[in-house]
């Protein structure tokens, strides 16, 4: 540590360094540097050569101008550093293990010795300052640990963040900016949001352009909040590959479900729709708000594209149930529709259903059943005091009984609705097959029947009273 301390009391700082100081070491370290120019093979050479052992990077571990240098391996932090600087001390058994690893109450977690710990403090300046002479360095930026208790921050990150103006311009003026690939953009922005961070640099200071270039889901909900969303939705257009994109809209979806902002959630839906890839992250966890907010904005070619789009999905974003993919669209819809249950919002409940319902899955689901057996309960005009329609009610039960002999529940159900359409054969037909696949609460059943107003007419019918006698 002397060397750092005789640096930065002779301000002999040639670089910024974000994060520079002593770390309180958990299971790793990174350090990410940026160069003035694209380091050739012999300086990448000499860089590896030159670097402390417990992070020395490989030549896979350099895109473009960033240079990502990183301690692997889980547990081994420690052991590295200590059999680089001091390893006489763990022949001679000088030092043990410290504290009980949170991960496993059995294994003590090794801790270097101090000696050790500063002198791989000092190579890593010693390093970074060496290889600055012969492939000068922009900018470097060391992680911090959290968990370990961050790290004692030296003058030398304190001095660096009086550069960060400087940084800002040259980024936002540099054509190199923006000319990065997907992975060297993807360092860049890590360690930039980083230093924004340290610098208390917020996200409107810096240029749209390079928002959008290292950021772009920052600039999504802020693109929302102005009426014309024109704009907006041609910029999640250009970026919605950008996986932090998907996740800015997937949390976009909650909050304008949240504010009733029905029009706009539309539109967005419909854009994500338009990549013809519904098994990304936020259609399956949020198609029931995509489908609610279709509803409540009478958007019937929305629905009509969700269902065609959503059906004869075999795979996506399927859990471990082992149904497909728009079997638990479905389910997503109808677990949405059953909240209103309680909420004498029947008829967006029926609406819902009804689109979950018209999802069709390449073939039957096994597992996600409740939809169909819930979609019947809501027609029910004993339930809701709606008017009896014949006609959504035949719909119902055509897509739902082919599901009841994996839940014999739905044949209550269907039992219910043709009685209250004055079917009591069909009714009948659903008492009987509820016996043959051994519907558990068959008794209930049968006690319902006896007891409820709803149901006394076919009490009374004599095929079924024959039964009953039995």
């Amino acid at each position: 540590m002397n060397q750092q301390v005789a640096l930065i009391n002779n301000q002999t700082l040639p670089f910024p360094f974000i994060g520079a100081g002593y770390g309180n070491f958990d299971n790793w370290i990174g350090v990410y540097v940026r160069f003035v120019t694209r380091p050739d093979d012999d300086q990448i050479e000499k860089i590896i050569k030159l670097a402390p052992p417990p992070i020395k990077p490989h030549p896979g571990d350099f895109e473009g101008r960033m240079l990502n240098a990183y301690s692997g391996g889980y547990n081994v932090l420690h052991t590295n550093i200590q059999e680089a600087y001091d390893p006489t001390a763990i022949e001679e058994e000088e030092i043990g293990s410290g504290e009980f690893d949170d991960y496993d109450e059995d294994m003590l977690v090794f801790t270097a010795s101090r000696k050790s710990l500063d002198a791989f403090e000092a190579d890593i300046e010693r390093w970074l300052l060496e290889i600055h002479a012969f492939c000068p360095i922009e900018f470097a930026y060391r992680t911090e640990i959290e968990e370990a208790g961050d790290t004692r921050l030296s003058n030398w990150h304190y001095t660096s963040l009086e550069a960060i103006p400087g940084l800002l311009q040259k980024w936002e003026q540099d054509p190199g900016t923006y000319q990065q690939n997907e992975r060297e953009r993807e360092l860049f922005g890590f360690a930039v949001e980083a230093i924004f961070h340290y610098g208390q640099v917020d996200f409107e200071t810096p240029s749209e352009t390079l928002i959008e270039y290292l950021f772009p889901e920052l600039l999504l909900e802020k693109l929302f909040d102005n009426p014309d969303i024109s704009k907006t939705l041609a910029f999640y257009r250009k970026h919605r590959e950008n996986e932090n994109v998907n996740r800015s809209a997937e949390q976009l979806v909650i909050n304008l479900d949240m504010q009733k902002e029905y029009a706009k959630l539309n539109r967005l839906a419909e854009e994500a729709l338009d990549a013809n890839t519904p098994d990304y992250s936020f259609i399956l966890p949020h198609v029931d708000k995509i489908a609610f907010a279709a509803i409540m904005e009478n958007n019937q070619p929305l629905i009509d594209r969700l269902v065609r789009q959503l059906s004869n999905r075999q795979y996506g974003l399927t859990s471990s149930s082992g149904d497909c993919a728009s079997c638990l669209y479905a389910s997503n819809i109808g677990a949405y529709a059953y909240k209103f249950h309680y909420k004498d919002a029947f008829i967006q409940a029926r609406r819902l259903y009804e689109i979950a319902l018209d999802i069709q899955p390449p073939q039957p689901c096994k597992l996600s059943l409740k939809v169909y057996c819930n979609a019947l309960w809501i027609l029910q005009h004993d339930i809701t005091g709606l008017p009896v329609d014949k006609v959504l009610n035949e719909k119902f039960l055509a897509k739902c009984l082919p599901y009841a002999p994996g839940n014999p529940a739905i044949f209550f159900n269907a039992l219910c609705l043709y009685v209250e359409m004055n079917e009591f054969d069909k009714a009948l037909q659903c008492y009987k097959q509820a016996i043959n696949y051994k519907y558990n609460d068959i008794q209930i059943m049968k006690d319902q029947i006896q007891s409820e107003k709803a149901l006394a007419e076919f009490k009374n019918y004599p095929p079924l009273k024959a039964i009953l006698n039995q």
